[in-house]
């Protein structure tokens, strides 16, 4: 009997205590950093950072797997709705998160509390942004 109470104890931590990807990523989310890799004039490839505090672009995750972009223009995404998807595995890491944003798909993370939307694995951007 005291072994069966330890699994069903053990059973809902695992469920409730779990970190949930879907629940971490719903919410508002305020894009604070870009960094973009840039070819310099020495021919070499450097990573340059700009900062969109200022700006006030949130990108709001909805359970209904609906994003909704609010805020100033810029190259990402423009103010407005669109469908995302959760993915467990990224095609090009297998062991990376994604989330596919219209068609377009990001190896998802979070670090330093931030989430960051990543295409640097083709030369793309890391969008980087803070839970509000």
């Amino acid at each position: 009997m005291r072994t069966l109470y330890i699994f069903l104890i053990a059973s809902i931590c695992m469920l409730s205590c779990s970190k949930d990807e879907t629940n971490e990523l719903i919410g508002d989310w305020q894009l604070v950093e870009v960094q973009s890799p840039q070819m310099m004039l020495n021919g070499r490839i450097e990573l340059v950072s700009k900062d969109f505090r200022s700006e006030n672009i949130m990108y709001s995750f909805i359970s209904n797997n609906t994003l909704r972009v609010t805020g100033a223009s810029h190259f990402a995404y423009e103010p407005g709705t669109y469908s995302y998807e959760l993915i467990d595995s990224h095609a090009t890491f297998k062991t990376s998160k994604g989330v596919i944003i219209e068609n377009t798909d990001w190896v998802l993370g979070y670090r330093e509390g931030l989430m960051v939307l990543d295409k640097s694995y083709v030369d793309g951007p890391q969008l980087l942004f803070e839970k509000k």
